[in-house]
Order: C-alpha cells, then structure tokens, then sequence
C-alpha cells in the first residue's frame, strides 16, 4: 500500500490501537506520505504529515487492508466579526492564548538550556527560522510577527493546526532537551483521543497553556537552585 502511495500519491488513515479493549478507536487523522526509506528486509521507514482528523462510521472492508466510511472532524469555524461582541470574545481569547502558548513554550526551551546545561542546543534556538530548530515544525503556524484579522479563514486554519502541534509537543516534549517526565505537563494519550473528538480549539490551547505554564514554573525553580549552587561555589573558591 505504502509502495502504491509513494508511486501514485494520496493519503491514509493513522488510527490508534487500543490494547485494553483489543481494538481500533474511532477517531484517526489522515496523513500524507512524505518521503520513505526501504530497508533490505522490506521494512520501511515513513515520513508523513497529518491533515485532517476523522471518525469512523462503518468498516467496510478488512482485507487485505481495512477500508471505512469516515466523517470528517473540524473545529467549530468562527462567525464572529468586530461587531459580534460575544462570538468575538471568543476568536480574541483564542489568539491571546495561542500568543501565550507560543512565547512560553520557547521561554521553556531556553530554561531547558539552561537548566540542564544544555549549550550545544544554543546554535538551534538563536535561529528559529533555521531547519534544526527543534520547534522549526511549528514555527510556518505559530502566531505571525506581523498583525493579522483574528476573525479570517486564514488564521482560524493556522490556529487551530497550531492547537495540534502543542498537543503533540506536551505528550512528548522536545526530544533531547525538555523531558515531561521530569517537568511534569505531559498529556496522555486518553486525554488526547479525547481531545481528538473535540471540536473545540479553545480547550486545546488552554490545557497546553496549563501544562507549558506548569513546566516553566518547575524550571524556574530549578533555575534559582541552580543560580544559589554556583553561587555557593563561587563563595567557596
């Protein structure tokens, strides 16, 4: 099947395996091969992109590959404008958390530098724009320097898969540098099938706010005792 994709395109269903009810969840996301790596022994090594999320409705076909009937899952689009004050509240609460989410998630990146002494990752972070950049994914969706109409297709479009990359990053941090094991913040993967079932971008952004902001304050702390060991050394010397 990956063989036909890579030759001919197109996309296919990624959905998870749940082991305590020994079945596939209903809610998945269509992803897009990239670009794949074939070994001797016929494995393969995939790199994807997701695009959009769905549920299943009937499964249609099991063998040799399943085949479903699925219904396309998106967020609530907005249809608020400047003179909708409540709706409007709503588009503007959103940006504000997505500014917030953005700055704190690259504050913990340099606490993790820091804090973990960590120098090597320093080259990285001074060039966000760079392809090394750890958040370098997320950077082409993050909130634009420039100011943009929060109530646009546009920037519904960019938020909301801004959303799902901060979910993606607080279930597994940032690959040797930040480890949610040990700044806490980590989202589950029942939570995140939930979220997956969620129309809502707003609870989305608020629970990775919460977790970033719950990892910064544990930084911070380890930031001061780390500030008072050195000082002591100094003293000593």
């Amino acid at each position: 099947m990956f063989k036909k994709l890579r030759d001919d395109g197109g996309s296919f269903g990624v959905v998870f395996w749940d082991e305590q009810v020994q079945s596939f969840c209903r809610v998945g996301c269509e992803a897009a091969l990239l670009a794949t790596t074939e070994f001797d022994d016929g494995r393969l090594i995939l790199e994807t992109t997701g695009l959009q999320r769905f549920k299943i409705l009937e499964l249609v076909q099991t063998d040799p590959i399943r085949i479903a009937v699925v219904e396309i899952l998106e967020d609530s689009q907005p249809k608020a404008s400047p003179t909708d004050l409540s709706a409007g509240s709503c588009v503007l609460q959103d940006q504000e958390l997505e500014l917030q989410c953005w700055r704190s998630l690259l504050e913990v990146a340099w606490l993790c530098v820091e804090v973990y002494s960590k120098s090597s990752w320093l080259p990285l972070l001074m060039n966000i724009n760079g392809k090394q950049h750890p958040l370098s994914r997320m950077k082409p969706v993050a909130p634009p320097e420039e100011p943009e109409d929060p109530f646009s297709m546009d920037a519904w479009h960019r938020r909301e898969q801004l959303s799902w990359h901060l979910v993606s990053t607080m279930r597994k941090g940032i690959p040797g540098l930040w480890d949610l094991d040990l700044t806490g913040g980590k989202i589950e993967d029942s939570r995140v099938l939930e979220l997956m079932q969620s129309r809502n971008s707003t609870e989305r952004l608020t629970l990775c706010l919460d977790g970033i902001a719950g990892a910064k304050s544990h930084l911070k702390q380890h930031q001061r005792l780390k500030d008072m060991m050195d000082n002591r050394t100094l003293a000593d010397d």
